[in-house]
């Protein structure tokens, strides 16, 4: 295993004084419990009272017995206050809530002996996590309850994903998480509407594909589509909304087109990002193509900044990874918010080093043959002195 790995964390204690007070005027405000009010009815209830936060997604809802759970998926980002609340049914007297870890270590819960759990806290990493709810005390019949997941409406994000980084990020939690990696640089742009442009892009035989399009606040509905080099559309997502993602499987290793089509903007012109992930047999970290075995592969989700390592003023974050002989070191680094430069150190004098991969100075790649059994050491820093922000690093060990 590689050092430096942690679990995307929440800080567990009540992280700013502004949700504090938030929480004691919910106590005074929010509508006291009523058995002719709904579960859901309660949560929207709270919502209303919760100035300063928004819903993420549905309203999750269900029926319990004594003793049973009910696990539900969330993607949470770094820096974001966040809220998630239960109610149930009449006779149901005791609900619990807790929030636990991709590694499924328990990090924030309310296990009070109440009907009405709160969790309040701020998310220290970018990550995937379970909410569950536990029904502890219900009548025969069971619980119905109803469950709120909220984020705040401040920045840095408390709605995940409301700057484009943000939805790209949150996307690329989940895509990472089923084998995707991120390949070649993202693009940029803007478009007024009903305008479109045209990207190129190589696809590979066999690789199974996500494209994933974002916008600015101002526009409100934006289209992707995949055209072949014969210039027959292949895949589309034309749903009325900015987060277009298109999925395809190359049947053919060849040049495709991705047309990125502005169907609403509201302040022309809107800005635009656009990101490939691509994921099969013999890939490796930001698409890298390899033979032999894939030996080792992980994912890290981190910070650079005050409190790392410094080497001629620029932070630095280190991680080991074992290899020997023959095998190959495959390392990929990105970030929105500093400009990467990536190094790979071993026994002897064996070192690789990267600033910019392609055209994308916050994108670093490093594809090392070793040629010592030993322990190398993969260096995360930035180009320029002082700089710091967040950063998605993929090391693989193939051979």
């Amino acid at each position: 295993m590689y050092r430096g790995y942690t679990s995307p964390g929440i800080r567990r204690h009540r992280s700013t004084l502004r949700i504090l007070c938030l929480f004691l005027f919910l106590l005074l405000v929010a509508p006291t419990r009523g058995w002719a009010q709904t579960p859901r009815d309660q949560v929207l209830d709270f919502l209303d009272a919760a100035s300063g936060f928004q819903l993420l997604g549905e309203i999750i809802t269900g029926v319990l017995q004594t003793g049973e759970d009910m696990a539900t998926p969330v993607t949470l980002v770094e820096g974001g206050d966040y809220m998630m609340v239960g109610y149930c049914s009449s006779g149901c007297t005791n609900l619990d809530l807790a929030l636990f870890d991709s590694f499924g270590e328990r990090v924030e819960s309310d296990t009070l002996p109440d009907a009405e759990p709160v969790l309040m806290f701020r998310a220290e990493a970018t990550g995937s996590f379970i909410v569950q709810a536990t029904a502890v005390e219900c009548p025969p019949a069971g619980c119905s309850l109803a469950v709120g997941i909220m984020g705040s409406t401040a920045e840095p994000g408390a709605i995940p994903g409301e700057d484009m980084a943000g939805r790209l990020t949150l996307v690329a939690v989940d895509l990472m998480s089923l084998g995707f990696s991120e390949i070649g640089d993202e693009r940029v742009g803007s478009l007024n509407n009903d305008q479109s442009i045209s990207l190129p892009i190589n696809l590979e035989a066999g690789r199974e594909y996500r494209l994933v399009g974002v916008c600015d606040r101002d526009c409100f509905d934006l289209d992707l589509a995949l055209v072949s080099p014969r210039g027959e559309e292949v895949a589309s997502d034309v749903l009325e909304d900015a987060l277009p993602i298109v999925a395809h499987v190359a049947d053919t290793t060849a040049d495709y087109r991705v047309e990125v089509i502005m169907i609403a903007c509201g302040l022309e012109p809107c800005a635009f990002r656009v990101a490939a992930y691509a994921r099969g047999e013999a890939m490796g970290p930001g698409g890298a193509s390899f033979t032999g075995e894939l030996l080792f592969h992980e994912t890290h989700y981190g910070e650079l900044g005050p409190g790392d390592q410094e080497v001629e003023k620029a932070y630095l974050e280190v991680y080991e990874v074992e290899a020997r002989a023959g095998q190959s070191i495959i390392a990929d680094l990105r970030s929105d918010d500093f400009d990467t430069l990536l190094r790979v150190r071993g026994p002897g004098d064996a070192t690789a080093e990267n600033d910019d991969f392609g055209f994308d100075t916050g994108h670093s790649h490093i594809e090392m043959l070793v040629e010592e059994d030993g322990t190398y050491f993969v260096h995360v820093t930035s180009f320029s002195p002082e700089s710091a922000g967040a950063f998605v690093l993929q090391v693989a060990v193939v051979g």
